[in-house]
């Protein structure tokens, strides 16, 4: 928050028209830039150092290198992983230039954190940006929509519930000194103004909020010039429209406020803030909640103050402050107001203290953010460019096997960050992430650095997570065929780790024979070994070589099939297809083997099988013709019902169409059969035994079985055949008893 007002002691608009003489203005300026150059894209070499956020650049962390960082805290600091809460700070490249006034807001839709505007009061001359940053696990990237809300700082800009997108609202143009009244929306990647009949008067310094229980956005104060009145007004917005709430008890007028969501009390919480009377500042606690403001009585309370940081945390975590100002003081002192109170939290690592900074809470990757932000308390003033999360995570990886100064990336759940150095770190709280590493192409041909393992998955439970990254050389091997479609050379083109061993195999074409390898590169091989063994320890070309000889050839006719229809050969393993009724192929004299493999889906149940399936025949320098014949077959299913009644067949199975097939059933013991169930052009339904089909198409028939009956000879109890073979002995028999009794006849013996 930049200072309007005389609380600090400054008349109004002293900080930016103090007097200075230029030339120490512009040494103060290259000594403060000198500060952060070397993290906006200098070459640096590789360090120790192991944090590095964005190019080229080395993070300067809040704990001594090589020491175990503090333990990251969750949304009520340090309950869940133990320790001191902390502070980390991240610098890099890129990164947005230093400022007050500008305004943070986390952005649901999109999941990140949006930075946009503020005012450079070093830069000569000073002006307010229209700039706007995101930023995902501590990585800032500068986007250019195509439409952004004119320069502003000290806008109020906050999550709208409803949409999950932002809504940013006035702010002071540097300009002009006047404060602004239009609305703008940022969804996406895109700022676009909100078109509404009835709005907020022109402000800058606002507080506002995104209140859930009402599902709006909501607003409070502000200030109408640098030297103009303090308002106390409450608007609220949802659906597109400002409306203000019933009139009732009210904080007084202030500018400088700050309001956040208090999850755990389902209400807004607002603190302090300025009258806009030198060295009047605030440090009353309201709640705002079900369209009415109440205030809050309370024993410990945080300094008064303004231009100050004041964050949601997630659950029962409450709120979260740090920094601003008050006359003349600068803090940054970090508290919490949770279950109705306030208390001081015991930081390690606290970011300088600052006013005009901005802050909110992260909710992809789980922590408190901070940006910027003025100390003026000193000549010449302190304008503050680093970032600052609260409870985060450090993950770095460490690479091994590149060459100094070598560029390489990881990719964190989709945020990536280059480095120069040994390590690439991230800042993230507590929860589970993807990582990817690249892999390097060198500036020398077919020479690269591939990571032994590309890709993984870390959890992050509030400790430091240091991931080994092993990158190894890679050689080119490229391989190719002379002439073109004479053969195959395998592998066909790979990369191969450096002293890789490699088996290279040629395999011509009919027609064709192999000649050798011609090898270009360091290492590379000349002649015919085949299979070739090689070891690689550099790029590498090699080239199969074939050539043609005499040729004969050979033609598959098939006979059956109904034009036209894709069939096709496999001849000595190599396949070949038509949709012609003849197939021919160029072969030397020599024996081959060859198969035709089915025909299917013409229909559902139908399909060409080969009459002959495969064969050899050996070419003796003279053209040769084998014939396929295919017919055609469909599918015959046979079961039972139920499951152990009985047994039925033929057998299932693929049968030529026209063959005649006999259903036989036999019941187990306890069944009796019931009859036939058929489906299909030819199935046979009825309980008639030793049934002949023509088999016309697919054909389904179920035998049934009855439990619980007496089996007889001719059902379960006794085979079929069985049966039948005792039918036959016992007529045998009568036959024979017939003869003897009429012979005794004809012998006058008696009957």
């Amino acid at each position: 928050m930049r200072l309007r007002s005389a609380v600090h002691g400054v008349p109004p608009l002293a900080l930016r028209f103090f007097s200075v003489p230029a030339l120490a203005l512009l040494t103060v300026a290259l000594v403060t830039l000198s500060g952060f150059a070397g993290s906006v894209g200098f070459p640096v070499h590789r360090s120790p150092s192991p944090f590095v956020h964005g190019q080229l650049s080395p993070l300067r962390a809040s704990v001594p290198l090589g020491a175990t960082p503090p333990l990251g805290c969750g949304a009520d600091p340090c309950s869940a992983v133990g320790g001191h809460p902390s502070w980390t700070s991240l610098v890099g490249a890129p990164q947005p230039s230093a400022r007050t006034g500008g305004v943070l807001a986390y952005d649901a839709a999109d999941a990140f954190t949006l930075l946009f505007g503020g005012y450079e009061g070093y830069a000569r001359p000073h002006h307010d940006l229209n700039d706007t940053w995101i930023e995902r696990a501590g990585v800032w990237q500068l986007i250019t929509p195509p439409v952004s809300p004119s320069p502003r700082e000290e806008a109020a800009f906050a999550t709208d519930p409803k949409t999950g997108c932002l809504l940013l609202f006035g702010g002071l143009n540097d300009s002009s000194h006047l404060a602004l009244g239009d609305t703008w929306g940022f969804c996406g990647t895109s700022w676009y103004p909100i078109n509404v009949a009835t709005a907020p008067p022109p402000r800058f310094g606002a507080a506002m909020s995104t209140d859930p229980f009402c599902g709006c956005v909501l607003l409070f104060g502000g200030r109408v010039s640098p030297s103009g009145s303090v308002l106390g007004d409450t608007w609220q917005f949802a659906s597109g429209h400002w409306t203000q709430p019933p009139a009732g008890s009210s904080p007084l007028p202030r500018f400088g406020a700050a309001m956040a969501w208090n999850s755990a009390d389902q209400s807004v919480l607002l603190f302090g803030g300025s009258n806009g009377t030198a060295g009047a500042t605030f440090n009353d606690s309201w709640s705002f909640s079900a369209g009415a403001w109440h205030p809050l009585a309370l024993g410990v309370v945080p300094p008064s103050r303004m231009g100050f940081g004041l964050a949601a945390l997630p659950g029962t975590g409450g709120v979260l402050l740090t920094g601003g100002a008050s006359n003349g003081s600068y803090y940054n002192d970090t508290w919490q107001f949770t279950a109705g109170a306030w208390s001081q939290l015991p930081i390690v690592g606290a970011p300088p203290a600052r006013s005009g900074l901005s802050l909110t809470y992260d909710g992809a990757d789980n922590y408190p953010v901070l940006f910027g932000g003025l100390n003026a308390s000193s000549t010449p003033a302190t304008w503050f460019t680093e970032s600052w999360v609260f409870g985060g995570s450090l993950v770095h990886f460490d690479e091994s096997g590149l060459s100094p100064d070598t560029i390489w990336l990881v990719s964190l759940n989709g945020s990536t960050n280059l480095s120069t150095t040994s390590s690439v770190g991230f800042v993230v709280g507590n929860g589970t992430y993807t990582y990817t590493v690249g892999i390097l192409v060198s500036n020398a041909y077919g020479v690269r650095y591939a990571p032994a393992r590309p890709a993984g998955v870390i959890h992050v439970h509030g400790a430091t997570i240091r991931v080994p990254v092993l990158f190894g050389e890679q050689f080119y091997l490229r391989t190719g065929v002379i002439p073109a479609s004479s053969g195959f050379a395998s592998p066909l083109n790979a990369w191969v780790a450096s002293g890789g061993a490699l088996n290279l195999l040629a395999a011509p074409i009919p027609g064709f024979i192999f000649v050798g390898w011609e090898g270009q590169g360091v290492g590379n091989y000349t002649g015919n070994a085949d299979p070739l063994n090689l070891t690689l320890n550099a790029p590498l070309n090699e080239t199969a070589e074939f050539a043609p000889f005499a040729t004969f050839s050979v033609t598959f006719g098939e006979t059956g099939l109904p034009a036209p229809t894709s069939w096709g050969v496999v001849l000595n393993g190599v396949p070949y297809a038509t949709v012609s009724a003849n197939l021919t192929v160029r072969v030397p004299n020599g024996s081959y083997s060859w198969s035709a493999p089915v025909v299917a889906g013409v229909a559902a149940g139908l399909r060409f099988a080969p009459s002959l399936p495969n064969g050899t025949f050996t070419v003796g320098g003279a053209p040769m013709r084998v014939q396929v014949p295919f017919t055609l077959s469909a599918l015959v299913q046979v079961s039972v019902s139920p499951s152990g009644g009985g047994v039925a067949g033929p057998s299932s199975g693929w049968y030529t169409v026209g063959s005649t097939i006999l259903l036989i059933e036999e019941a187990a013991n306890g069944y009796s059969f019931t009859g036939w169930q058929g489906t299909g052009s030819g199935s046979f339904t009825g309980s008639d035994q030793g049934i002949s089909l023509t088999v016309d198409g697919p054909i389904s028939e179920v035998a049934t079985f009855e439990a619980g009956a007496t089996s007889s000879l001719w059902h379960s109890t006794i085979p079929v055949w069985f049966a039948a073979v005792l039918v036959a002995l016992a007529a045998v028999a009568g036959m024979l008893v017939a003869l003897l009794v009429l012979g005794r006849r004809r012998r006058g013996a008696p009957a």
